[in-house]
């Protein structure tokens, strides 16, 4: 629980919020990214396709950045959203690659998503035990002081 500057204190957020924002802030990085390629699969002709996923393109980034920077005011540290960001946006760019253009999913990229999703793992597995070791002294603090009163 940290503290306003008014004294009052304010909950932490949840941790289900952080993750389906920052999934989300993802999810609109791929759906950018889909949207630019879209765009310029005609080559560098203007028309009215061109036109509305060019700005398609430009409100999904807005809104990923809105979405993200949502995530990251709710999280302890930036280390867990930016990796589920960067896990949610590769995993719908392969899945809209595959479904959009008709790109192969090779062994390696798969591979590439397992080992991406383990290393999240592992850096929120560590921040987690990083939280629990800064939380201790606290809590033997206040132990000890209800033993006084």
């Amino acid at each position: 629980v940290s503290t306003l500057s008014t004294g009052e204190s304010v909950p932490p957020e949840s941790p289900m919020r952080m993750f389906l924002l920052a999934a989300a802030s993802g999810a609109m990085a791929a759906t950018a990214t889909a949207c630019a390629k879209l765009a310029m699969r005609g080559g560098l002709r203007l028309d009215l396709g061109v036109l509305l996923y060019g700005v398609s393109f430009l409100l999904a980034n807005i809104i990923m950045w809105l979405l993200f920077g949502r995530a990251l005011a709710a999280s302890p540290n930036a280390v867990i959203p930016m990796s589920i960001n960067t896990c949610t946006n590769i995993l719908i760019s392969g899945i809209a690659g595959r479904t959009l253009f008709n790109e192969a999913l090779t062994p390696s990229w798969l591979a590439g998503v397992a080992l991406m999703s383990m290393g999240m793992y592992v850096l929120r597995a560590e921040d987690a035990r990083h939280t629990e070791k800064e939380a201790a002294p606290a809590d033997v603090t206040r132990q000890r002081a209800s033993h006084v009163t």
